[in-house]
């Protein structure tokens, strides 16, 4: 699970003393899975799509930060199947996204 991932690498962040870092890794993390228990109670279909956006959203600033991580010399690395499991979730919303915006036209 995704946001588990990012909970386990925020405390690995934690450990390393980049508190704001694991803070933000957490946030992004977690408001992903958050936003999609969200969208099942959707109050139309306009709102549906609204809510995964915010999902894409928080999805795309999570592959920030761990972009971020990757890059830097004194951040530790996250963890290759946290990223690719939020690279799939990334492209499964944006398809998420696109069917649902066909089916409305």
């Amino acid at each position: 699970m995704l946001a588990l991932g990012a909970i386990e690498f925020g405390e690995v962040l934690r450990q390393a003393r980049q508190f704001e870092m694991a803070n933000q890794v957490i946030r992004s993390g977690t408001s992903i899975g958050a936003n999609l228990a969200e969208a099942v109670f959707a109050a139309s279909n306009r709102d549906f799509i609204n809510i995964h956006r915010i999902s894409l959203k928080e999805a795309k600033e999570l592959e920030y930060w761990f972009e971020i991580c990757q890059e830097s010399p004194i951040l530790p690395e996250a963890p290759a199947h946290t990223i690719e499991l939020n690279q799939e979730c990334i492209r499964i919303l944006v398809a998420i996204i696109n069917n649902r915006l066909k089916s409305t036209q």
